[in-house]
This record gives structure tokens, C-alpha cells and sequence, in this order.
């Protein structure tokens, strides 16, 4: 090392220059004081936001990305882009909001692209269909909301159609049963094998919506509400003893009216009027099918009851006459064997038939929907 004129210099071997350190210095200094210089001054250029801000002009070209800068005062739409400066702002097949913070950010533009959502869905997502028949994806809270709402519309009967195995089997062979059940307004799984097969073939059913407790949860609604209630089906002594009960469990449930089961053709015109007559929010009919359903179906307008419930023997069951399968029975979906073994004659026979047919039928249309090849392979194909 040596000294020359106040310098210092380094040697260093001979297949290197010698390093001026003062020199050395004075640069690491004067990039430093230009560092400090930079984050004390608002950068001029483009500062990259979300969604692709900072790329405006290699997406869109400098001509197009200049207007984009320049007009703020309200929303620019080009093709396949939105702008907006503040707020939030919405047009058919755009979503244009500002997510940029106030203040650095706000004033400049965001560039989005269409969102996939808003075009309409190929398929309701809250429906299911199996053998024909189009099932509401709905839980028991939802059916009774859905019902309580049709009580709160305009005059105009609907019929809610509570679907088992055997529904699903005797509508192919039944067409007047069959275009009854489909222009049903709300359509429930009634029945554990009804929302097995319909979980097996990979749609989604969230529970099921049996129409005895169904029509239990929509008296006590309509006591609450105080809504107009009439009982059509059953025995005399059934329907009677199920009018007592429910004026005793739900006193502000209204009773317009109520009939037993047996009467012939030449009545019916007769108990539409009288049902129609006495202004009822909801008409339960307590009968077999088909017969319900296409009655309902072929009077519906004329009745004029907002919900029109077929529910079988829940007569029976609700006024005390039939005891109901214990909890752990109805989880496991064996309520038709508790059924079975309450009523053997009545049962033994439509059991043995029905469910040997559902189980061909529904186990033929798992398999095929399984099988069926998805769009995404198709496509490939």
C-alpha cells in the first residue's frame, strides 16, 4: 500500500487495475442520495393495482389506454371491459366496483372483466329430477316458508305434491296422475329411498320433507298467523278427533271447515263450492293416491285455497289413530317396514310391488347417470 497526494491506493497483482476507494465512495454516496431522493418523490410511473392495471397499455395499445385515463366522470365500457372511477356500478353482463383505497388509488380506474355468474344458469340448481318427476331441493324450513308466502300472495291455488317410491311408480302407468304431480307448484321428497336414489345418482337433496310432518309445521305456522284451515279426507271419527286436537294445540289456528273422505261423483262439485266458500289459506286433503292428486289437480282453479297439501293418512297419524315410527326408525328410512307392520293387510301387497319396481327403476337410472359421459369428456372425445 502507498500514499500519493492525499490518495490512497491499493495495489493489487498485476492482472488487476488498481480500485481508487475514494472514488469507490463517492459513488456508493451519490446512489444513495438518489435512493432517498426516489422515496421522497411521488412516482410518476404506473403503479401496479389488481386486476391488471398496470398492463393497460400492452393489453389494450397506448390510443385506448389514454382515454381510459382521462375520462373519470363516469363509467367507460368498452369491449369486454368495464371502467369506473368511484362508487359502485352495475350493467347488464358487468360488475364495476372500486376497490382501490382513497386516497393514492381512488382516482384511477379499474379495468374488470364480465363475471361468469351473471349469465343465466343451463339448470336450476335447486332441483332435482328422478323417473321423470322434478324434485324441490328444499329443507323442511324452506317448504313451510315457501307455503307461508303462497298464503301471503294473491288468491291463486297451488298444490304441493308430497312424492314417495310409489307416486314415482304409478305414474308411469297413470298419466292423469302423472301431469297432476308435475304441475305441482312445490314438489318434496317424501321418503328416505326417494332422497337415496337421488343422492346416488349425484344431485343434491338437502333432507327429507315428509308431508305428516310437513302438514304438522304448517298448522303450527298457521296458528301463529292465524290462517283458515280445512280437512278434506279420512273418517268421520278420524277427522273429527284431528279437528278437536288441533283447536287444542294451536288456538289461534282458525278452522274453516272440514269433511270425511266418502262421497261419491255426484259430490264433488258440491265440496269444491263449500271449500271454496269458506275463504281457506291452506286445504289438506287426507286421501289415497291417485285420487288426491288428480282431484286437487282438476279442481285447483275452482277451489281457490293458496296451498292445497296432499297428505295421505296423516290424518290417522296426527289425531292419535296410528302411532308414528320412533325417531331411529324414521333415520334409518325403515318407516315403511313400522308401516308395514302397523297396517300388514292394507301394505303387504303395494310394499312388495312398489318398492321391487322403484328399486329396478331408480337403480336402471343411477347407472345410466352415472355413466353418462360429462360435458368436459365429450368434449375431448
Amino acid at each position: 500500500m502507498m500514499v500519493l497526494a492525499g490518495r490512497m491506493t491499493i495495489v493489487v497483482p498485476r492482472d488487476h487495475n488498481s480500485i481508487n476507494v475514494d472514488l469507490l465512495a463517492r459513488i456508493v454516496l451519490h446512489l444513495k442520495t438518489l435512493r432517498c431522493r426516489g422515496e421522497r418523490e411521488p412516482a410518476t410511473s404506473e403503479q401496479p393495482v389488481p386486476n391488471g392495471d398496470s398492463r393497460r397499455k400492452r393489453r389494450f395499445g397506448a390510443r385506448l389506454a389514454e382515454p381510459l385515463t382521462s375520462r373519470q366522470s363516469r363509467p367507460q365500457i368498452y369491449p369486454r371491459v368495464v371502467v369506473a372511477s368511484r362508487g359502485h356500478h352495475r350493467g347488464r353482463g358487468f360488475i364495476v366496483s372500486t376497490m382501490d383505497s382513497w386516497p393514492a388509488l381512488a382516482d384511477r380506474p379499474r379495468l374488470v372483466t364480465p363475471r361468469v355468474a351473471d349469465e343465466p344458469p343451463t339448470k336450476r340448481a335447486d332441483k332435482a329430477e328422478l323417473l321423470g318427476l322434478a324434485f324441490d331441493a328444499v329443507t323442511m324450513d324452506n317448504a313451510v316458508a315457501r307455503c307461508l308466502e303462497l298464503c301471503r300472495a294473491s288468491r291463486s291455488s297451488q298444490m304441493v305434491v308430497t312424492a314417495n317410491a310409489s307416486h314415482l311408480c304409478m305414474m308411469r302407468r297413470d298419466p292423469e296422475l302423472a301431469r297432476a304431480c308435475r304441475a305441482g307448484h312445490l314438489t318434496v321428497a317424501d321418503g328416505m329411498s326417494v332422497v337415496w336414489a337421488l343422492r346416488a345418482s349425484g344431485q343434491s337433496v338437502p333432507e327429507r320433507v315428509a308431508g305428516v310432518d310437513l302438514m304438522a309445521r304448517l298448522l303450527a305456522a298457521a296458528g301463529v298467523h292465524h290462517l283458515r284451515v280445512y280437512f278434506l279426507g279420512a273418517k268421520a271419527a278420524v277427522v273429527t278427533a284431528l279437528v278437536e286436537r288441533c283447536r287444542a294445540q294451536y288456538p289461534g289456528l282458525e278452522i274453516a271447515g272440514f269433511r270425511d273422505g266418502y262421497f261419491g261423483a255426484d259430490d264433488h262439485l258440491g265440496i269444491v263450492e263449500e271449500i271454496r266458500a269458506s275463504g281457506a289459506h291452506m286445504l289438506f286433503v287426507g286421501m289415497p293416491t291417485p285420487f288426491k292428486e288428480t282431484w286437487c289437480e282438476r279442481h285447483r282453479q275452482r277451489l281457490d285455497v293458496s296451498v292445497i297439501l296432499g297428505v295421505g293418512g296423516s290424518f290417522d297419524v296426527l289425531a292419535g289413530f296410528i302411532r308414528r315410527a320412533p325417531l331411529w326408525v324414521q333415520s334409518m328410512g325403515l318407516e315403511w317396514l313400522w308401516r308395514l307392520a302397523m297396517e300388514p293387510r292394507k301394505l303387504m301387497k303395494r310394499y312388495l310391488t312398489t318398492n321391487t319396481e322403484f328399486i329396478w327403476l331408480a337403480g336402471r337410472e343411477i347407472m345410466a347417470r352415472r355413466l353418462r359421459p360429462t360435458p368436459t369428456a365429450q368434449g375431448h372425445m
